[in-house]
C-alpha cells in the first residue's frame, strides 16, 4: 500500500507496507523496505564506534566526546542505509531477484565518492 508520510516536515510518498511475509517477494518489496530501514531507530552503539576509532588512533591517551560519537555513529548509519538503497536499485536495475555482494561493489565507489 502506498501513501502520503510525514518526513521531517515535508510530505513524501512512501510505501507504508512492512517487511513481514515479504521476504519471499524478491526485490518487489524493495521500497517497503527502504522505507522500514528509514524509519528504524537502530544505530551503532557509542562503545563500538569509540572502539572503532581507538583501534586506528596513533596515541592511545586520544579521547572522543560523548556528542563526537553520536554523530559518528549516526554517519555509519546513514553510510549503511545508503549503501543498501543503492545495492537494492542496482540489483533492480540488473532485474535480479536479490541482492548480493556484487551489487554493492558495483554502486561502493560512487558512494565513497559522495560520502
Amino acid at each position: 500500500m502506498i501513501g502520503w508520510m510525514r518526513a521531517g516536515g515535508a510530505k513524501v510518498r512512501r510505501p507504508y507496507s512492512s517487511l513481514a511475509g515479504s521476504a519471499g517477494a524478491g526485490l518487489r518489496g524493495a521500497h517497503a523496505t527502504v522505507a522500514v530501514m528509514e524509519g528504524t531507530s537502530a544505530c551503532f552503539r557509542k562503545e563500538l564506534v569509540s572502539k572503532l576509532l581507538h583501534l586506528h588512533f596513533e596515541d592511545e591517551r586520544t579521547k572522543v566526546s560523548g556528542d563526537a560519537l553520536l554523530l559518528l555513529a549516526e554517519l555509519l548509519k546513514v553510510f549503511v542505509v545508503e549503501a543498501t538503497v543503492r545495492s537494492i536499485r542496482q540489483a533492480q536495475a540488473e532485474d535480479l531477484p536479490t541482492v548480493d555482494v556484487e551489487q554493492l561493489e558495483k554502486v561502493l565507489p560512487q558512494l565513497l565518492l559522495d560520502f
